[in-house]
């Protein structure tokens, strides 16, 4: 009777240990590489804008899917987690000198359950091949940014503020960096 429960509890613990060397050994497999979730914001203010207003109000927005990214789309049923390490805001084009964007303009990433807002602290010049940075890693809109991307479905990035000038037309490229963890077993 006791070594039949000593073989119960050997059983038990060997089944134990096997799961969980089964879960290290399944990690060993983990794969990670960065990939940049971008999409363009074409940003135009007409030269019909008001003349007496000293701001021109812009606004733009644009889709992105994570699918369109050949190793998402590769190893979409084996991602574990995407981790986002910094968002990024290009000026890719500008077509007038002496432009710039107020304080208080804002980039959002959103989809059908979260919206991150970023808010332009301080007005930026607006000159080809700079770039701002938004948010900081470890805040609120950084985590509601990780499930947006985590979710692996289409969501839209946009741009809403004031501009010094009209008649302008400009390329903004919203970037969301990430690191993506995959398991392909």
């Amino acid at each position: 009777m006791v070594m039949k429960n000593l073989m119960k509890i050997g059983f038990l613990l060997a089944l134990v240990v096997s799961i969980s060397s089964c879960e290290k050994v399944k990690g060993l497999f983990d794969i990670d590489f960065d990939t940049t979730f971008k999409g363009d914001l074409e940003i135009e203010i007409p030269e019909s804008s008001l003349k007496s207003a000293e701001y021109h109000e812009f606004t733009s927005e644009t889709d992105i899917d994570p699918l369109d990214d050949e190793d998402i789309a590769e190893y979409y049923d084996n991602i574990e987690e995407i981790n986002v390490n910094t968002i990024l805001a290009t000026v890719v084009g500008v077509n007038k000198n002496d432009v710039v964007f107020k304080s208080g303009t804002f980039f959002q990433i959103l989809d059908e359950a979260d919206t991150a807002t970023f808010t332009v602290q301080e007005d930026w010049p607006i000159v080809q091949g700079t770039s701002l940075t938004l948010g900081e890693l470890g805040t609120d809109n950084y985590e509601k940014v990780e499930l947006i991307v985590n979710r692996k479905k289409q969501f839209t990035i946009r741009a809403e503020g004031e501009c010094t000038q009209k008649g302008v037309e400009i390329t903004i490229d919203l970037g969301i960096r990430t690191t993506v963890i995959a398991n392909p077993l």
